[in-house]
């Protein structure tokens, strides 16, 4: 026979959790979705949204400022473009003319002559001949163009054969050899163009030599129609040379276009600067023309001959916005040009505009905010009275009642609340009515129990003893069959007083006091097979307690419980050998369920509903003795 023992549930302590009250939610519910709109559209319009083409006015901004760093690049590289391109026009037309190029070859037999005379000292003074009338006009010519054009430092030609400078405006500079330079090798080579243009950029100069980089332009200058001489059809080459940072400075200048920290500048081969830049090194030195190079992306993409837009670090490391150009000086070489400005002041205006949009923000977000507020405590207001009045009706005030002052579903709640207070004040004065009633019924009933207890065993045990005296002392007497009613009688009787102290006991459950308390089940168990023990004498029995955790129960009604179901399933295993007893638990729908289960008799499944009433049997009293109060004294302890 397989029985629960009840479903004995731990008691789950559920604290609750803290939550906000009405007004808050209100606030939270109402005001922060606003809030949350208005920066989601603001940060929007800054920013713009992804994957949808609505860029924003960062990115409008920053596009912007590159339109115009570009801008300003290509005009600036125009006007240097076309300011070398005057140069180069210098060059050729003073190169070119037939003038000069007599001149030239006069002065140059001079020398040759005085040369073949051994006497060329006293022919020049310095180094140039004072009384050549063609090296006197020539002087005069390149001195007249240096003054004329205002940018050349100096103007001067020299000797293709020998290298030598013939004549120049820088009178220093007349008979300083400048066969071993780039710029006048490369237009000699044959094939070449003629005419170079030639930045002295090397950085290891020596210390006679001007610190600042200086643009050269050489062309070279052919001999006349007239090949008098014998010389070579190339008589010389003009040098004429402008000192960068005077020329090109100027062009450079970016004025208020590009703000406080705008800059242009130029760097040659490998990244080095050409000019003075605008601003001190991250460290606060000054950067020396053609001693620095520069690293930052702009400057090596424009010197590796890349032209485009970027944002990067610069030279000082801030981060700026720039666009750089290449402009080729010749075939193999030229200048990186960048038009830079910083990130922070492009932004500025916007950043300023995000900072008083913020504190717009703030200060709506503030208004937002105190309006929900206001407007949650006046709808909150009566339902706050209403759960104060719920508050103190439960604590026992049955007076609270909730002024009915507003209309609407507010007005119809506290109707109902006022009508629901009234009515439970009704029906706790009517279940204390019954509760007097039931308390005067439980002692009519109590007496009673003593009078079946006392009123009934009294006949009971008259009977019983009589009928064993007149057994004992008159049984020889009697037949048989009298014999076996007097066995009868006494047995009824017995019977009789245990269905009376079993329906005693069922009664008397109800006014035992439970005291609750954390019990581990085994112990109890184990105790209550050993009170069952000489049940057990002579049969093979096979108990098996599994792991029982520990539950919230009365200690002795649950040893009750086990004594009684341990008892019925002793009784049922009588004919089976082994008897198998198994007590256990499992757990269903978050509950731990006992169980007592046998392989006794068991029974008919569709008498299981009278399985634990009062004198209810399922089995013959001849098969199996009891009164059927057991089952139903356990179910009631559960």
């Amino acid at each position: 026979m397989r029985v629960h023992g009840g479903s004995l549930q731990r008691r789950r302590v559920m604290w609750p959790g803290r939550s906000f009250g009405l007004r808050p939610k209100m606030i939270i519910f109402f005001g922060l979705p606003f809030i949350v709109i208005v920066i989601a559209m603001k940060y929007a319009e800054f920013y713009g949204i992804p994957f949808t083409g609505f860029d924003g006015e960062v990115s409008e901004l920053r596009t912007e400022a590159f339109s115009d760093l570009s801008l300003v690049a290509d005009l600036k590289q125009d006007r240097l473009e076309r300011w070398l391109q005057k140069r180069r026009d210098d060059a050729s037309v003073l190169a070119d003319a037939e003038d000069i190029k007599r001149d030239l070859q006069e002065a140059l037999l001079a020398l040759q002559q005085a040369d073949a005379r051994g006497a060329s000292e006293a022919g020049r003074s310095g180094g140039r001949p004072e009384v050549d009338e063609a090296y006197l006009r020539l002087a005069q010519r390149l001195t007249l163009v240096r003054d004329a054009y205002g940018v050349y430092e100096s103007v001067g030609i020299a000797d293709a054969r020998t290298g030598g400078i013939v004549v120049s405006t820088d009178a220093a500079a007349v008979g300083r050899s400048v066969g071993s330079e780039e710029y006048f090798l490369e237009v000699l080579k044959p094939g070449a163009s003629g005419q170079l243009l030639h930045v002295l950029e090397d950085p290891h100069r020596t210390s006679d030599q001007s610190p600042y980089p200086e643009l050269v332009v050489s062309r070279r200058i052919a001999a006349p129609d007239a090949d008098v001489t014998g010389r070579t059809e190339t008589a010389g080459v003009l040098i004429m040379q402008a000192r960068l940072d005077d020329v090109v400075g100027p062009i450079l200048l970016t004025g208020d276009g590009l703000g406080q920290t705008g800059e242009a500048l130029l760097v040659g081969r490998d990244a080095r600067i050409l000019t003075s830049l605008a601003h001190p090194l991250s460290d606060g030195s000054r950067a020396e023309p053609l001693r620095y190079q520069i690293t930052a992306a702009p400057a090596t993409l424009a010197a590796s001959g890349l032209s485009g837009t970027m944002s990067s670090k610069d030279y000082r490391g801030v981060q700026v916005l720039a666009a750089y150009r290449y402009i080729p000086i010749t075939p193999e070489t030229g200048w990186g040009l960048v038009v830079k400005q910083d990130e922070d002041e492009v932004f500025a205006a916007l950043r300023q505009s995000v900072t008083h949009t913020a504190w717009i923000g703030i200060a709506g977000a503030v208004f937002v905010l105190a309006t929900a507020f206001v407007v949650a405590t006046g709808l909150t207001r009566p339902i706050r009275a209403l759960e104060s009045a719920a508050t103190r009706f439960g604590r026992g005030d049955r007076t609270a009642r909730v002024a009915e002052t507003s209309g609407g579903e507010i007005g119809r709640l506290a109707h109902e609340f006022n009508t629901m207070a009234a009515s439970l004040v009704q029906r706790e004065e009517e279940i204390e009515q019954r509760s007097f009633q039931l308390e005067a019924a439980n002692k009519e009933l109590a007496a009673f129990s003593y009078s079946v207890s006392h009123d009934l065993r009294g006949p009971l045990r008259t009977v019983d003893g009589f009928t064993r005296i007149l057994e004992q002392d008159h049984g020889a007497e009697l037949s048989d069959e009298a014999r076996r009613y007097l066995r009868l009688v006494r047995s009824g009787a017995q019977q009789m007083g245990t269905l009376i102290d079993d329906l005693l006991a069922f009664s008397r459950l109800g006014q035992q006091p439970i005291k609750k308390q954390q019990v581990d089940p085994t112990p109890v168990v184990r105790q209550a097979l050993s009170d069952l023990r000489p049940e057990q004498e002579g049969r093979s029995v096979e108990i098996a307690i599994r792991q029982l955790p520990e539950c919230e129960a009365d200690p002795a009604m649950l040893r009750q419980v086990y004594a009684n179901l341990l008892s019925n399933s002793l009784k049922f295993t009588r004919t089976r050998d082994p008897a198998v007893i198994e007590i256990g638990f499992m757990a269903e729908n978050g509950a731990n369920v006992y169980f007592v289960r046998d392989n006794g008799v068991g029974f008919d499944m569709k008498y299981a509903e009278k399985l634990f009433g009062v004198f209810q049997r399922l089995h013959r009293a001849e098969e199996y003795e009891g009164t059927g109060v057991g089952t139903a004294i356990a179910q009631r302890i559960v």
